[in-house]
Parts: structure tokens; C-alpha cells; sequence
């Protein structure tokens, strides 16, 4: 608003400055043909000052559109951050609603929910800016020490590839990730395993989508999105308070 405001005023002085002139006794006030003259000189201007209003319009209907979908998008974020809530109060009764965690023991799907939580704090942080390249993947690093984190992202990089499809950074992400990961698998097995029972090795080839060799179902990979979505919705409420907070 103040953009549309200082553009407005100096329109204003712009349309006046004939009138001001005749005020400083530079030309007689009554003269219209030389008033006419200066009006004319100052068409050209006008002119260019109007078309600056009418962009400063523009983007204020603009940023008012955006607010309102923010206003939006806060209200489902509230409303997804309960359901997410009511889950991690109860996990043995609400987790079977986001569909099948094949994964052999309550604990390493707690490690599992965990390492989502990681992740998608990793991909809002690098989406913002928050996080930089290196250090997301100086962070990965250590991630891929662990036997979670490599199975997790062998389940879940399917649906990760499908809601980066659109977004450029979040395609960027995704690539650096299964750059470190293949780093990690290429180094050897885990530092921190778990369940010596539990097959997740796979090869992840440049450009190539990952094969794993164990037997899984597309609902794994659409309730680990689900559950990565709550969770950015969770650090996105965060960061979004720690924003307003700032100003």
C-alpha cells in the first residue's frame, strides 16, 4: 500500500505543477495557452506515472490474493496438524489409517515415523533456505550411517519423486538425496544397523529409478507421503510462527 500511496502523491505533484509554478510567479496564472504548453510536457510523464499506478494495483490485488490463500492453506495446515497429533498421541491405533507400515517391529516403525520427521524437515529447510546445499548434505551423511534412514528412503523415494514432480527445488532435493545415498550404499554396509532379518539393500543408478528387491505395495509409499506431508505441515506451522515472530 505505501508503494500505490508514494506513486499516487507523485502523480498528484506531477498533475499540480503548472499551478505550482504560477504560485512561484514564474509565468502569469491566467495564461492558459502557456499553461497548456507545460501540461504538455508533462503529458509523456503522466502517463508513465500512471501506468506505475496501475502495476502498484496489480500487485496489491496480487499480494491480497496471496494472503488469502495463505489464510487458506493455514486453515488445512491446522486441521492436518490435529489429525497428526491425535496419531502421535495413539500411534498402535491411528497409524493403520494412513495405510500399511511393512516394517518388522513397532520400534522400527517409530524409527521409521522419526526418520520422516527428519526428512521433512530436511526438504522445508532446503526449500526456504534455511538449509544449504551442503549442509543438507552433510546431514544426509550421517543419515545414511544408519540402517532407518537407508530403508526409509528406499520405501518412500516413490512418493517423494511424485510430489516434487512440479516443485524445482523439490526435484533438486530428491536428486540429492539419492546422490548421497548412493555414496553411502557404494561405501559398504551401515554403521548403525538394526534387524539383521530386514533386506533393503538396493542400487540407485544416475537418472534411474530405485529397484528394491523386497516385496511392497504402493500404499507403503502413498502412507509415507501422507506422513511426510503432516510432518511439513507441522515445521511449516513452525517456521511460519518463528517468521511472524521475527517482524
Amino acid at each position: 500500500m505505501s508503494i500505490i500511496a508514494a506513486v499516487l502523491v507523485t502523480l498528484a505533484i506531477v498533475i499540480l505543477s503548472p499551478f505550482l509554478l504560477g504560485v512561484l510567479n514564474t509565468f502569469d496564472i491566467s495564461d492558459w495557452s502557456r499553461r497548456s504548453e507545460i501540461g504538455q510536457t508533462y503529458g509523456a510523464v503522466s502517463a508513465v506515472l500512471s501506468a506505475l499506478a496501475l502495476g502498484a494495483v496489480a500487485v496489491s490485488v496480487s499480494i491480497q490474493a496471496r494472503q488469502a490463500k495463505a489464510s487458506q492453506i493455514q486453515a488445512v495446515r491446522q486441521f492436518h496438524l490435529d489429525l497428526i497429533r491425535m496419531e502421535l498421541d495413539d500411534l498402535q491405533t491411528y497409524l493403520p489409517c494412513w495405510g500399511p507400515l511393512d516394517l518388522p517391529s513397532r520400534a522400527a516403525q517409530q524409527r521409521h515415523i522419526y526418520t520422516n520427521l527428519v526428512f521433512s524437515y530436511a526438504s522445508m529447510g532446503y526449500n526456504v533456505g534455511e538449509i544449504s546445499e551442503p549442509w543438507l548434505r552433510d546431514m544426509l551423511i550421517g543419515m545414511f550411517q544408519s540402517e532407518s534412514a537407508r530403508r526409509y528412503w528406499l520405501m518412500a523415494r516413490e512418493a517423494w519423486v511424485a510430489s516434487a514432480a512440479t516443485n524445482r527445488r523439490g526435484r533438486r532435493f530428491v536428486a540429492i538425496v539419492d546422490d548421497e545415498y548412493r555414496r553411502a550404499d557404494a561405501a559398504g554396509p551401515p554403521a548403525i544397523a538394526e534387524e539383521p532379518a530386514v533386506v533393503y539393500s538396493a542400487s540407485i543408478e544416475p537418472e534411474q529409478p530405485v529397484t528394491v528387491p523386497i516385496q511392497r505395495s504402493r500404499r507403503v509409499a502413498a502412507g509415507s507421503l501422507l506422513l511426510g506431508a503432516g510432518v511439513g505441515l507441522l515445521i511449516g506451522l513452525a517456521l511460519d510462527r518463528r517468521q511472524r515472530r521475527e517482524r
